[in-house]
């Protein structure tokens, strides 16, 4: 095999892509051979080629990790024994040669690490005492990392034995790992050393835990000079992304280090390493001295680092590369300290003067150029915090946060040459993630610490601001801490007393937000010239945060009689043309409008000036001329939503008849905008596509039209209308015309916006909009004749949820039962063309919108439901649904079947009912139950051995469930059940083509087979006097079986249980 597999070796590396495709191909059929272990180590000589050295040792990699536990153990020693000798032999050589050397270490290890315990220690021993004795320390370093990888991807019985036998010798890895760091001095290359260092620490025998194996003061008692020679070396050597680069590399995609994504990435080994071992994680040594490392570590950093860092500072240089490494690893090695002993940081007795000097050196660090380093260091300040104020030295309260306020807003401000994300270096989502993940809790600390200082010190920075950045990042700090300013200033609830500080605080957001909006108003130049007048309108992200901030304050707005409302809605209206600010504007207007509605409400003037200011931006005017297309829409259709959501809530306060009269003036702009679009001439996809969402705003503002008086409108005045009622008369002539056109109600986006506006007003208005539903029932049936479309069906199953069976009202009650009769003839033909073409997905909404009205009409017009000519072709139609896979219409025709089930014990237990109309609904229940049942049942088991979603087998369990125990048709069920059973598991007549479904001739129950079909039968159908039937969980347990076993993912044996019963 030696020649073509050399042949095969000169392809793959030749030029030739079509002999490299072959080799290729023949290589991976010759690495699966025995005879491919001596193969590669044949090659591995210096003499090879390096990348045809490396190719074998990859193979010898790749084959010993997945076929090493097929050998013998005479072959697995003599394999080991040659690769070792190999690995001697290449590891002299430097280049390309220790590739191949670091890729023969990593087979090396993982045959040690496969062949069990004894093999991983005689290994790891060797390369122990070969480093001690000076023998190719790092390829001995870098064997051991290898072996430590490979431990780390054993399976867990094999790995908890392996890495339980290996730990007891990391105390003498330690310790050479000390020899090697002290002789490398703060300039040498230690990175075999780091990495094996950290890969052995982080050993677990579970693979579960993500701490170290040993603890701060056992690592200090075993290696006394490791850490500071770590500590001492911060900011320096190979970085953590780069040695997981490798890492990834030598392991062929196994463990990494951090990426540059994330929070540590391009932290040095070292640091990192140290960071590990002092932060938080194993617990505090049997012998205690876990104290003692931390505050060894501590006197260390403070000793060695804060002297350069101050230098450097004071000397301007904390721009320099070195120092901002420096400064960003000392940040995380303290910060690590205090999350594993916050105690020690925040000044505990005996350690103040430490705490305080730990407390400088990160201000040092906050204080630099790099927004990295700020970020280290920000967990160091929620750390100090979780330790109570009465148990810190008084300087790292207040004073603390007061120092690193300043510092830690100045890393939160956009870059001083920000235009555009697109344009900056800067990564945008980084930057987000720092300012309202990791910072914001941070803020919400200082706060706490500083109360109104706090507040004064953000309004100091906004009144000083010299560039729209800084005044930006004031904004941005008030808006993050807006929660605890509410509460300091509002209180916890309405009508409770106010906190201290309160009036102060109220004072400061009163000036902050009075030049704020000031400089957004019309009046902008009374801001006196002031950082808002200047930033505000020519700066997108100032818009954006400070409409952000508006909507933060938004019950603020509403509670506080002197906060200044208008000007603030004014704000966000002009946000709303910024598009960078839009999105944030709209939603806090719906925030404000709703938290200060009662404010806004009076006097009624008031609201028609913001809907008229509104209009120009959520609707424009169309213009005046006969056929001109309609304006466009710069915000989105959410956006737009919200502004009239808003306004509407704002309606909805004012008293009944100034309510209407501001809903029609709300949904006016709307109405002509849908009027330009059909005098435009003929409707084009853009046409329809306006009409649609301006119907759609229409339904947004009468989803909130509801009046104080209630149904009828003001308390004691029924003739009152309601204001929902008098919206939808406004748009009336629109919607009707919408409902007549053709066109219209072919397109499915303008049919769901105007069933939409009809949902909305029935939900709305509710009883009182009973004289319109003959309207509105024709209306939707017109538009169903011309195009069945799922929302029609939403509306009438809303009409019955709200009218219920309108007996008292006999034309209403006559459209309604018609309206009934009708849809559901012409779905359940359209659904049923739908499936035999093959089309089921097509149909799937309409099914699920049919069976949902169905449903609806059975819980609150049964009688209209079992008086209905279709009842049994609603029945019949849920085994075609059943036999798609779409998780809603299933779960409709699922939840209707049931109920119609389940309807005859209901009967019984309310009382028959001996009237004509109560003796022929009885009837027509039975009727249907018998003459579709043994569908149903048909149905429910194919379905729940092949297409049921998953999520839905405990639905159809429990249809299954209550067709057996139907008092009317329970005994008929359980025949039922046995013939369907026979008919899929092939123990009976063979099932029809409806009830089997397109598997191709073989039912869907032959993998449940005979005998599992009456194993299943056993359970199902049990009960006196042999055995108590299964109760509603266990059957539920069942049928999920039975569908797992028909699917193929269980064997008949999972039934056995339930025999055992």
């Amino acid at each position: 095999m030696g020649d073509p597999f050399h042949a095969a070796l000169n392809a793959l590396f030749g030029h030739d892509p079509g002999s490299q495709a072959h080799a290729n191909t023949w290589l991976a059929q010759y690495a699966l051979q025995p005879e491919a272990w001596s193969g590669c180590i044949g090659l591995l000589e210096p003499s090879t080629p390096p990348q045809v050295a490396f190719f074998a040792a990859n193979m010898l990699l790749a084959k010993t990790r997945s076929e090493w536990g097929s050998l013998g153990q005479d072959q697995r020693e003599q394999l080991r024994g040659v690769v070792g000798s190999k690995l001697h032999q290449l590891s002299v050589g430097g280049g390309d040669a220790a590739l191949v050397s670091g890729r023969l270490a990593q087979a090396l290890a993982a045959m040690a690490a496969l062949s069990g315990p004894e093999a991983a220690c005689q290994l790891m021993g060797g390369a122990l005492q070969a480093a001690g004795s000076g023998q190719d320390v790092d390829g001995s370093l870098r064997l051991l990392t290898a072996l430590a990888e490979e431990c780390d991807r054993l399976e867990f019985a094999k790995r908890k034995a392996v890495v339980g036998a290996v730990l007891p010798q990391v105390p003498q890895l330690l310790a050479l790992g000390q020899g090697v760091l002290m002789a490398a001095g703060a300039n040498g290359s230690s990175s075999s050393c780091l990495k094996a260092l950290s890969a052995f620490l982080r050993l677990d025998p579970s693979g579960l835990s993500t701490s170290l194996c040993m603890s701060p003061g056992e690592i200090r008692s075993a290696a006394p000079q490791l850490l500071p020679c770590l500590l001492r070396s911060l900011g320096g050597g190979a970085t953590s992304a780069a040695a997981g680069a490798a890492t990834a590399a030598a392991s062929n995609g196994g463990g990494g280090g951090a990426g540059e994504g994330s929070r540590t990435g391009g932290m040095s080994l070292g640091g990192e390493l140290a960071a590990d071992i002092l932060g938080p994680g194993r617990n505090a040594a049997q012998g205690g001295g876990d104290r003692e490392a931390l505050t060894e570590a501590a006197d260390l950093m403070l000793s060695h680092h804060r002297p350069a860092l101050m230098g450097a500072s004071a000397a301007g240089g904390a721009c320099n590369a070195g120092v901002l490494a420096v400064a960003r690893e000392v940040a995380w090695v303290v910060t690590a300290i205090s999350e594993r002993d916050a105690e020690l940081v925040a000044g505990a007795s005996g350690h103040e003067a430490r705490a305080l000097g730990l407390a400088e050196l990160m201000l040092l660090c906050v204080s630099s150029a790099s927004r990295h380093t700020a970020d280290a260091a920000l967990d160091y300040f929620a750390s100090i915090n979780t330790v109570a104020v009465a148990e810190r030295h008084p300087q790292l309260c207040a004073p603390l946060f007061a120092s690193a306020l300043p510092h830690l807003l100045r890393h939160a401000q956009y870059p001083h040459t920000f235009t555009s994300w697109d344009e900056d270096e800067d990564d945008e989502d980084e930057f987000h993630r720092f300012r309202d993940q990791q910072l914001a809790d941070v803020l919400e600390s200082a706060h706490g610490m500083l109360k109104v200082e706090y507040l004064r010190s953000v309004a100091s920075i906004a009144a000083s601001s010299a560039s729209w950045q800084q005044y930006e990042v004031a904004l941005y700090a008030l808006s993050a801490v807006a929660l605890r300013v509410r509460a300091a200033v509002l209180g916890r609830d309405v009508g409770a007393p106010l906190p201290p500080g309160a009036a102060e605080s109220a004072a400061v957001l009163h000036a902050l937000f009075g030049e704020l909006c000031a400089a957004a108003g019309p009046g902008g130049s009374n801001g006196g010239g002031g950082p808002a007048l200047r930033f505000l309108g020519c700066q997108p992200m100032v818009a954006r945060t400070a409409c952000r901030l508006v909507g933060d304050y938004a019950q603020w707005f509403g509670r506080d009689e002197a906060a200044p409302l208008q000007g603030a809605l004014g704000l966000l209206l002009a946000g709303l043309s910024h598009p960078a600010a839009s999105s944030h504007a709209a939603s806090s207007f719906r925030s404000v409008c709703v938290r200060a509605s009662g404010r806004l409400a009076t006097p009624p003037e008031l609201l028609a000036h913001l809907i008229d200011a509104a209009a120009g931006v959520v609707a424009p005017a169309a213009s005046a001329r006969v056929g001109a297309p309609v304006a466009p829409v710069a915000l989105s259709a959410d956006d737009r939503a919200a502004v009239i959501e808003g306004l509407a809530r704002v309606a909805a306060a004012l008293p009944p008849p100034s309510c209407s009269d501001a809903g029609l003036r709300l949904i006016q702009p709307l109405v002509a905008r849908a009027h330009a679009v059909a005098a435009a001439g003929a409707l084009t996809q853009e046409g329809l596509a306006v009409l649609a969402a301006d119907l759609s705003l229409v339904a947004s503002a009468v989803r909130f039209m509801e009046a104080s008086g209630g149904d009828g409108g003001a308390a004691g005045d029924a003739a009152q209308p309601h204001p929902a009622l008098k919206v939808l008369e406004g748009a009336w002539p629109i919607l009707s015309g919408v409902a007549a056109s053709r066109e219209c109600v072919s397109n499915s986006a303008v049919v769901d916006a105007l069933c939409e506006v009809y949902q909305r007003s029935l939900l709305s208005a509710r009883r009182a909009a009973a004289p319109l539903l003959p309207a509105l029932i024709s209306s939707v049936l017109d538009i169903f004749r011309v195009s069945p479309q799922p929302p029609v069906c939403d509306v009438l199953g809303t009409a019955v949820e709200v009218f219920g069976e309108l007996r008292s009202v006999p034309d209403a009650a006559a459209a309604q039962r018609g309206a009934l009769a009708e849809v559901c003839s012409s779905a359940l033909q359209h659904i049923a063309a739908a499936y035999a073409s093959g089309k089921a997905d097509a149909a799937a909404e309409l099914a699920r919108a049919l069976y949902c009205m169905a449903d609806r009409h059975l819980v609150f017009a049964r009688d209209a439901l079992l008086a209905c000519p279709q009842l049994h072709a609603l029945m019949a139609g849920v085994g075609g649904v059943l036999g798609t896979r779409d998780r809603d219409s299933v779960a409709q025709a699922l939840a209707f079947a049931t109920h119609v089930a389940a309807l005859p014990s209901k009967l019984s237990g309310d009382g028959a009912d001996a009237s004509p109309d109560g003796v022929a609904a009885s009837s027509a229940l039975a009727g249907a139950l018998h003459a579709e049942g043994p569908r149903l049942v048909h149905a429910l088991l194919a379905s729940a051995l092949d297409t049921c979603p998953r999520q839905l087998l405990r639905a159809l369990s429990g249809c299954l469930f209550t067709l057996l125990r139907c008092p009317v048709v329970g005994p008929l069920a359980q025949q039922w059940l046995v013939a369907a059973v026979g008919a899929q598991c092939g123990d009976g007549a063979p099932p029809s083509a409806a009830l089997t479904g397109s598997h191709g001739g073989q039912p869907p129950g032959a993998a449940l087979g005979i005998d599992g079909g009456r194993r299943f039968l056993a359970a199902a159908l049990r009960g006196p006097p042999s055995a108590q039937p299964l109760p509603r969980g266990r059957f539920d347990a069942l049928v999920a079986d039975v569908g797992a076993i028909g699917r193929g993912e269980e064997s008949v044996d999972a039934l056995l249980a339930y025999e055992m019963q």
